[in-house]
């Protein structure tokens, strides 16, 4: 070989021998596994190759987010932590869900949860690889399979078999159900769960993002939606209107703040001094929010939680959730007359919303804030008969993940019923019904049964003597029927990044259960030892 091969060949092995040069100072210095060489390496390729071509298209944001990306893993390594909180606060977003979902390339499923997600799978993976993995045990939970069956039988089964027998394309199929991936939070949680310090970090994490998300909820019914500046970015994404509820500004966060209710309100019933005040405190909060939202399904989920935790209390239970239902209605009335100075009646304040929202749950009266929109319950009955009417077409696989449902959004004495094409369907169990078929139904159930069973079978378990871990058990174990009764009402098992929540319910639900017992073993080897 001579000539320019000669020189090529040369300086490639002088790169490559330089790398792995680099690369094992790099990792001597880190104490790092020595099989991250390649992968590290290709990871920073294609980074670089990236930001490359983001530049050659003068996609800045693209550039932007690649160099953070690069720069934010080392450190997220480090502090994994930080992944999913990043994902909860994205969820429960305080500014508006257009930053998050659409000028990421929202349509073709690039949005900044998403890629969060991605980066977080990827950390995982990097501690994996250099012996920082979380317990076995974790990974082969109930839990875990059920979401591992949940997804085979609905994503690749749905996807091949649309795609071969029905004509449906790869594209319009993936483009519905990339959503899915939020699923994936659940295994970069049980993935850092290394220790009990990790779990308590999500679990103060959870409460810290809801908390941010239910102060913004207040704020925005208390001053108006724009009021406060952040809160007018919402109305690049749903345009305001009276009738709307408050929540659309952070539009999935609502669930983080249902579980955050429960947790809260079981937490007070079991702590003493400040420290019940300070739950109490945060439990107002959480359910001025929940109230406040106007989305009924929601205030229908927190009176059917704190109702079991009524049922599951003591006496002293019932009685501190007797004063937190005063000081909650208490502020609400403080509210009302703030909202309505002398009793002045005014279409446009949060009385006159709640009022509504109550009315047009089976019925819209012909006003002018309700924009002619059939009530909540009639709604639902129309969606359930149109799956049930098209469902035998294809029974066992449903319709296709990318096909459109006409929902009826209008009705008029002039017009009559308006129709408008969407993939929006309510009720959870329905939409996945109609679109994966009995396969896909299944897989639903799957997950939900486990959810609910793991979740009291792990209460029953847990020792008395461990308070704390039981609270949280049987907060998380209640969290679950709430978005179950939820997902009766609201899609709350597929849409956007409302999966979160339910994710982040079992994920706790093993991480907290596993290392409660793990200390309890090592304590009773500990006396044993000792003896």
């Amino acid at each position: 070989m001579t000539g320019i091969p000669r020189v090529v060949a040369q300086s490639y092995y002088r790169v490559v021998s330089g790398y792995y040069r680099l690369a094992e100072s790099i990792q001597d210095y880190f104490n790092l596994s020595r099989r991250l060489n390649l992968l590290i390496f290709a990871i920073a390729l294609l980074g670089s190759i990236g930001i490359a071509v983001s530049v050659q298209y003068e996609a800045w944001v693209g550039t932007i987010l690649l160099m953070l990306v690069m720069v934010l893993v080392p450190m997220m390594t480090v502090y994994p932590e930080l992944i999913v909180v990043g994902i909860l606060l994205c969820v429960a977003s305080v500014v508006s869900p257009f930053l998050w979902d659409r000028i990421f390339l929202g349509e073709r499923g690039i949005t900044l949860p998403n890629l969060l997600i991605s980066l977080g799978l990827v950390v995982v993976l990097f501690r994996h690889l250099t012996g920082k993995t979380s317990p076995v045990k974790l990974w082969l939970s109930p839990s875990s399979i059920a979401i591992i069956a949940f997804l085979i039988l609905t994503v690749p089964v749905g996807l091949l078999y649309h795609y071969l027998f029905r004509g449906w394309s790869i594209r319009s199929q993936l483009s519905e159900m990339e959503y899915m991936l939020a699923w994936l939070t659940f295994f970069i949680a049980i993935g850092i769960m290394r220790t009990e310090r990790a779990v308590r970090n999500l679990q103060v994490g959870l409460l810290l993002v809801a908390g941010i998300g239910a102060l913004a909820t207040v704020l925005q019914a208390l001053l108006g939606p724009r009021a406060l500046f952040f809160l007018r970015l919402a109305e690049w994404d749903i345009p305001l209107r009276d009738t709307e509820g408050l929540l659309r500004v952070l539009p999935p966060g609502q669930y983080l703040v249902l579980v955050s209710l429960v947790i809260s309100a079981q937490m007070s019933t079991v702590r003493d001094g400040p420290r019940r005040w300070g739950w109490i405190v945060l439990t107002a909060l959480y359910g001025l929010a929940i109230l406040f939202t106007l989305t009924r399904h929601s205030w229908f989920g927190a009176l059917f939680g704190l109702g079991i935790i009524w049922l599951f209390g003591s006496s002293r239970t019932k009685v501190n959730l007797l004063l937190i239902a005063f000081v909650t209605v208490a502020v609400v009335g403080s509210l009302t007359l703030f909202a309505r100075p002398a009793w002045v009646t005014q279409p446009t304040d949060i009385v006159a919303k709640l009022q509504r929202r109550f009315i047009s749950t089976f019925t819209e009266p012909p006003n002018r804030y309700t924009y002619g929109v059939p009530s909540s319950v009639g709604q639902r009955i129309f969606e359930m008969h149109y799956i049930m009417d098209r469902l035998p077409e294809s029974p066992w696989f449903g319709l296709g993940w990318g096909t459109k449902h006409p929902l009826r959004v209008t009705k008029s004495p002039y017009v009559g019923s308006t129709y408008e094409m969407r993939t929006y369907i309510h009720n959870s169990i329905l939409w996945i019904l109609g679109k994966g078929g009995i396969v896909g139904l299944v897989g639903l159930l799957i997950l939900l049964v486990t959810g609910m069973v793991r979740g009291y079978i792990l209460y029953k378990r847990t020792s008395p003597n461990e308070t704390y871990v039981r609270s949280w058990l049987l907060a998380l174990w209640i969290s679950w029927l709430m978005l179950l009764l939820a997902a009766q009402f609201e899609p709350v098992f597929w849409t956007k990044n409302r999966l979160v929540a339910p994710a982040m319910i079992l994920a706790l639900m093993e991480g907290i259960y596993y290392f409660s017992t793990k200390n309890t073993r090592n304590a009773q080897t500990a006396e044993a030892q000792t003896r």
